[in-house]
């Protein structure tokens, strides 16, 4: 018993933090209707010896007709499982992105890793006229895909504003 305490106890998150009560931490779902999707959670409990922590959600519900936001035990199999929020996208991240690239994408409360696979085309060229210029073209976002389990989600596509989307971590 107190060998699984001390590697419950050890466990830290990617930036080399323990995981303690009070921590705000991002939660890999496996469950499959959400499954590789991570939601925002506040750690309740740590520290127990089995490894489990208990985690009370920000964006999930225990129901859909649910006020409480849901609170479970998990236990992270893996570093990645339970990770700290990432820092914000440094200055100029959307202007950098081109199709190929991994990120995570902000949908329904949790984020989803997808990849990027086209972006608006740039506005036109200003021409020299004394001719007010043309309205802007109606802002588009971001085409992405999802990158979990290709023989489950292929083709699952959508458009994105760019406030949606950051790095993949």
């Amino acid at each position: 018993a107190a060998a699984g305490a001390a590697e419950a106890a050890a466990f830290r998150l990617r930036s080399g933090a323990p995981v303690v009560e009070g921590s705000e931490v991002e939660v890999r779902i496996s469950d499959a209707e959400l499954e590789g999707a991570r939601y925002e959670a506040l750690v309740l409990a740590a520290g127990r010896g089995d490894g489990l922590y208990r985690v009370r959600y920000s964006c999930l519900h225990a129901s859909a007709h649910a006020d409480e936001t849901l609170k479970e035990w998990v236990q992270p199999a893996a570093e990645d499982e339970l990770r700290p929020p990432p820092p914000p996208p440094p200055d100029g991240f959307h202007a950098r992105l081109s199709p190929g690239d991994k990120l995570e994408l902000l949908f329904e409360g949790g984020w989803w890793p997808v990849v990027l696979t086209s972006r608006p085309p740039p506005p036109p060229a200003a021409a020299a006229s004394s001719a007010p210029p043309p309205p802007p073209p109606p802002k588009r976002g971001l085409g992405v895909e999802s990158a979990i389990d290709p023989a489950r989600f292929a083709g699952l596509t959508t458009s994105a504003p760019p406030v949606r989307l950051r790095p993949a971590w």
